[in-house]
């Protein structure tokens, strides 16, 4: 049994936050969307983005997901979208960064987090939302 009996029911659950927009030509940014509450699978995150974007090939923006760890320091790229041209967002879409075939397995108060890699100048990714698609170990 969990320290928190509430996720000793098995299945997937979801987690939402709210992100920012990330604007053209800012530096990288990195947003915490997920605290894992008990030792957990992290079975998907994906990005709904509140308007469309179209991708170039430079001076483009890179969807990162991170593992940044339970310190927050981690780096480890889990997934990734980059909007080159051709890889387009569209308002509302469930966009997949991470859906492994064999899910990751992190301790309890690890963090996900969502970057957006600045490639040259970069390009605008409007505000969004997160969701982590997670079970408990």
């Amino acid at each position: 049994m969990s320290e928190l009996q509430a996720y000793d029911t098995p299945g997937t659950r979801r987690s939402f936050v709210a992100v920012p927009a990330h604007a053209s030509a800012a530096a990288t940014e990195l947003f915490p969307v997920f605290e894992a509450p008990v030792a957990a699978k992290i079975e998907k995150v994906i990005f709904r983005p509140s308007a469309a974007v179209t991708g170039v090939d430079t001076n483009t923006t890179h969807l990162n997901v991170i593992d940044i760890g339970t310190a927050g320091t981690g780096t480890t790229e889990l997934g990734s979208y980059d909007l080159t041209s051709g890889n387009d967002l569209t308002k509302g879409e469930r966009k997949e960064l991470y859906a492994p075939s064999t899910v990751l397995s992190v301790s309890q108060n690890n963090l996900i987090g969502l970057q957006f890699e600045e490639i040259g100048t970069s390009i605008a990714v409007p505000a969004g939302i997160a969701i982590v698609e997670w079970s408990a170990n």
